[in-house]
């Protein structure tokens, strides 16, 4: 008798701890719905993984709960990310994410894992893009370089961070990521920024009289692009100076087609034609 009453006893008390155990669960549940909807998503997510830790332990009286955890665990874990980075705090972005890809994994959402996952990149392009707009370069190309150290080919973080080594005079950074964003499906807007650092070297070279690596570095601004018309005059001017008339000619018409209505026009134009009665 005395040990009927001992099992009675004690699956009376797997019973009771059972209740109490299904009811703390439902009262973690409850809170997180109630901070969720105050907006307070931090507090939310904390209450969800309490509920869901404990619900598990519940078998198929703390089912309901540990779908619907299921659900909001990985929802609010990438969602408190996307505050952070709406917010601009970048970094506390990204380290929510890393967060949120272990949380996901942990309630067994790999689907919201490899999402986190791919925000990644995206909050750090985010972060670049916004210092580049603040002339903040330094930092842009270090946030674009983390987009690049994840996602070797994305063209387009290569196209910013090409930028804003170019702000900060590092021409040499800049072609290297230019180089790189023509490779990745970037090639005529990378080709145009291209073509605007030899540009510039051209100019600089004719303004030293260094005409020879003008022409060179001229042809190489129109080979990236070849609609641009500076490039063409300049590669005029400096082939003028090398007695090159043939080509100076050649380039001082293209320019002409390409901007027929520059200030300067009419003044290459009759160079044009004292250059083709030389010759």
């Amino acid at each position: 008798m005395k040990k009927l009453f001992v099992t009675v006893f004690a699956a009376l008390a797997a019973v009771l701890a059972g209740a109490q155990d299904i009811n703390s669960a439902t009262d973690y549940y409850n809170n997180a719905v109630s901070y969720y909807s105050a907006g307070d998503l931090v507090s939310a997510l904390a209450q969800f993984q309490q509920a869901y830790d404990i619900a598990k332990q519940c078998g198929e009286q703390g089912q309901d709960i540990v779908a619907d955890c299921e659900t909001n665990i990985p929802i609010l874990s990438i969602q408190i990310a996307k505050e952070a980075a709406k917010a601009g705090d970048y970094d506390l972005a990204v380290a929510k994410l890393q967060d949120a890809v272990g949380i996901c994994k942990s309630v067994g959402a790999d689907d919201k894992a490899a999402e986190a996952q791919r925000l990644i990149p995206q909050f750090y392009l985010q972060q670049g893009n916004t210092a580049l707009k603040s002339k903040d370069y330094e930092l842009a190309v270090s946030a674009f370089a983390k987009v690049l150290e994840i996602d070797p080919a994305n063209g387009k973080a290569a196209v910013y961070q090409g930028q804003a080594y170019d702000r900060l005079g590092n021409s040499d950074a800049a072609e290297k990521a230019y180089l790189l964003a023509m490779e990745n499906g970037q090639a005529k807007a990378a080709g145009k920024q291209l073509s605007k650092i030899y540009l510039k070297k051209a100019s600089a070279s004719n303004k030293a009289k260094d005409f020879a690596t003008a022409v060179s570095q001229a042809k190489k601004s129109i080979e990236y692009n070849p609609e641009n018309e500076q490039a063409y005059y300049i590669a005029g001017l400096a082939s003028q100076n090398l007695k090159d008339n043939a080509n100076a000619i050649v380039y001082f018409e293209k320019y002409l087609e390409l901007a027929p209505s520059s200030a300067n026009s009419q003044a290459v134009r009759e160079v044009v034609a004292a250059l083709k009665k030389a010759k």
